[in-house]
């Protein structure tokens, strides 16, 4: 935000006041608009011209009127006096959020059209600033009608992912099998590894019935037997008995389920004893509905040999079983060479051109916008 003083108050304290479009969305002024410092009929600080383009930050009241910047400057414009493009159709800011308001009010009725994207740095948009990432720019293609939940987290494997999830269990033992009235405890066995040395170093969920978060208290050796793991408990209140295997279960992957799914896993592999395609095959079961969408596993020219044939051979299985909901990003991705020596090198061998890459195996704004694309696309190809 580049809201200051008594306007940034204004902001912070609407914004919690039902949902509003997402942070940072650009639009176009369809007339003169007036650029107030206020809500209301508070004299204009200055005029928009019919054409300009500005940065909505928030919207009110249903789109009455959207906080948006405008060069230097920052106050409030009617929604009515706003346009942006949501799938290719051109809408107004206020249309935007009323669209975004019925579709929240059938969340609970099992019909949510928001989005959950869960992934690994890829998903995260590791390489560029975030609003460059997969996600920002989606939402953009979406007219910022839709939320997306960005749930990457570089250097997780498919199995960690998955168990973020919650689907695949994540069982746990806790010292002296029981979990106190206040503070930790610390975890002494577990199976799957939501929690890893990179990304956020705990996650929030419940154990044995206990409110609290899962911590790695050190980075260490994700394949370690068992990490130093801690559970802390929310809030104060009885001792719970937890007996070795108990589950611990994320807050994400409760609260995310009925969302629509971006699945993008796998470019780090599976945990020992998984394959990817089985933990996909999991994420997808666990979500218990058919609104969702798998995404290719990445190839490079660091995988050059066996390990470029196995992730060949891995999207064609995945398209195989997931017919219309599999997202051939890497495809995508081959397509967009440029007429470079060194792009068509890569692409002739099937790997992402060098062109869109930010580094060995992240993409670059530009190979970003791509993955946007044929996420959005695919999800209004599916009726999503």
């Amino acid at each position: 935000m580049r809201f200051s003083g008594p306007l940034a108050f204004l902001v912070a304290l609407l914004a919690g006041f039902g949902p509003v479009l997402a942070a940072q969305c650009t639009a176009t002024t369809n007339a003169n608009a007036n650029l107030r410092p206020s809500m209301g009929s508070a004299s204009p600080i200055g005029i928009i011209p019919k054409g300009s383009g500005v940065s909505i930050d928030l919207c009110f009241n249903r789109g009455d009127f959207c906080a948006v910047t405008w060069g230097d400057k920052a106050g409030f414009v009617s929604g009515d006096l706003i346009s942006l493009t949501s799938s290719g159709q051109v809408i107004t800011a206020r249309e935007a959020e009323e669209t975004r308001w019925n579709w929240l009010s059938q969340a609970d009725a099992g019909g949510s059209r928001m989005i959950v994207a869960w992934g690994d740095s890829l998903t995260y948009g590791a390489g560029v600033d975030q609003a460059q990432g997969p996600s920002d720019q989606a939402v953009q293609l979406f007219g910022c009608v839709r939320d997306i939940e960005n749930e990457g987290i570089g250097g997780q494997t498919s199995t960690s992912i998955a168990a973020r999830m919650n689907a695949i269990p994540t069982l746990l033992g806790v010292e002296g099998d029981a979990i106190p009235a206040a503070g930790l405890v610390t975890v002494v066995e577990r199976t799957a590894l939501p929690v890893t040395n990179q990304g956020p170093s705990a996650i929030a969920g419940s154990l044995c019935g206990v409110s609290g978060e899962l911590q790695l208290s050190e980075k260490v050796d994700a394949r370690a037997p068992v990490p130093p793991y801690q559970f802390v408990r929310a809030t104060p209140g009885s001792a719970a008995t937890c007996p070795p295997g108990s589950r611990f279960t994320t807050v994400a992957g409760e609260a995310m389920r009925n969302r629509v799914a971006w699945l993008w896993l796998g470019r780090n592999g599976a945990d020992t004893g998984r394959t990817v395609a089985g933990d996909i095959e999991a994420a997808v079961a666990s979500l218990g509905h058919q609104r969702y969408l798998v995404g290719s596993v990445l190839a490079a020219r660091l995988d050059d040999g066996t390990p470029a044939l196995r992730i060949f051979e891995l999207n064609a299985a995945l398209k195989r079983s997931y017919g219309s909901r599999f997202v051939d990003v890497l495809g995508a991705l081959v397509a967009a060479a440029s007429e470079s020596a060194e792009d068509q090198a890569d692409a002739r061998q099937g790997f992402v051109p060098r062109s869109l890459l930010s580094d060995n195996i992240h993409l670059n704004q530009k190979g970003y916008a791509i993955v946007a694309r044929v996420f959005h696309d695919a999800t209004i190809a599916n009726g999503f």
